[in-house]
């Protein structure tokens, strides 16, 4: 994982936080395969965001139905868990569309879909803080309570 990356996740989860909100992470990249959430969150534990993560992707409906491209495997598990998890909003933060982008604009939520280039840096998360309405965390405060992230905006 790219420091950088691990950095710009953690300041969206604490800003998540700081502004009440509950922060979810499902994981819908190729690290899912073969694992469960608990091996999920035991292979990250070293990660802050292994706290966060409560699901991942289905790649099938049901034995006979198999969900085709990660959009589809995104919009299946967010049509199947809103009420669960009682989501209100969110954002999909991926370097492979896969049909994401497709996806969300079928349902006027391609704003939803954060596309990372190389990683998911600073722009990246300020522009997941924008779609999620956040406010951002005031710079000392963020500093002296998570002293291993620092602001680099």
């Amino acid at each position: 994982f790219s420091k950088s990356a691990l950095e710009s996740l953690d300041r969206l989860i604490l800003t998540i936080i700081f502004n009440r909100k509950k922060p979810l992470v499902v994981l819908s990249s190729n690290w899912r395969k073969n694992l469960s959430v608990e091996e999920l969150r035991i292979m990250f534990k070293q990660h802050n965001f292994s706290k966060y993560i409560v699901d991942k992707t289905p790649d099938t409906v049901n034995e006979s139905e198999a969900l085709d491209t990660r959009g589809n495997q995104i919009d299946y598990w967010l049509t199947d868990n809103r009420a669960k998890y009682n989501l209100t909003d969110f954002v999909a933060l991926d370097d492979n569309d896969d049909g994401v982008s497709q996806v969300f604009a079928w349902y006027r939520r391609e704003n939803r879909f954060i596309f990372c280039q190389r990683n998911f840096g600073m722009p990246e998360c300020k522009k997941a803080m924008s779609v999620l309405g956040l406010s951002e965390i005031p710079q000392e405060p963020f500093e002296n309570k998570h002293s291993s992230v620092k602001n680099t905006a």
